[in-house]
């Protein structure tokens, strides 16, 4: 998050203990503001998206009344994000039991079992295997190869023709 400098100017806006401005109401935009100050955007791009001088931005930044509201739309965000993770974790759990009870119930179908194995499995990080094709060489290359290779793995990676690749010099 950026801040307005302390002890110094910001395109004219002076740090909240210093200068002669204070909101003393919040306006529809100090409200806009302040919803993506919480949202993590910093003065440069709300400036850069909706023009709102920067001396603006540090003065509702630095605030006395908004900083107050600031950290009060902080606080509910906070807690609602902490509240939806609590129930996605117990319906986690409420899944996780209905998985298995099919899974472990002989009355359902042997593909409906098998199927559901397949999905707990997946979830815990024990998935098929995956093949995987692909050539490796070992070879020796003089320094002159080797900067020619290194420049056309650069290109490609670029390109994003290579997920990943390493070149090993051995003396």
């Amino acid at each position: 998050m950026s801040r307005c400098p302390k002890g110094g100017t910001h395109s004219g806006a002076r740090p909240s203990s210093d200068r002669k401005y204070e909101i003393t109401r919040i306006k529809d935009d100090h409200h806009e503001i302040m919803r993506l100050m919480v949202l993590g955007w910093t003065n440069k791009q709300i400036n850069i998206r909706y023009g709102h001088s920067l001396a603006k931005l540090c003065a509702v930044r630095n605030s006395t009344l908004t900083s107050k509201q600031i950290n009060l739309m902080q606080a509910h965000r906070n807690y609602k994000v902490a509240t939806a993770q609590t129930v996605l974790d117990e319906s986690a759990k409420g899944a996780a039991e209905v998985l298995t009870s099919v899974m472990n119930d002989t009355e359902q179908p042997a593909r409906l079992r098998v199927d559901t194995a397949k999905s707990v499995l997946d979830r815990t990080g024990h998935g098929p295997t995956h093949k995987f094709k692909g050539d490796i060489n070992h070879t020796v290359f003089s320094r002159d190869d080797f900067n020619t290779l290194q420049e056309r793995l650069d290109k490609a990676v670029e390109e994003g023709a290579v997920i990943e690749a390493e070149f090993s010099e051995v003396e």
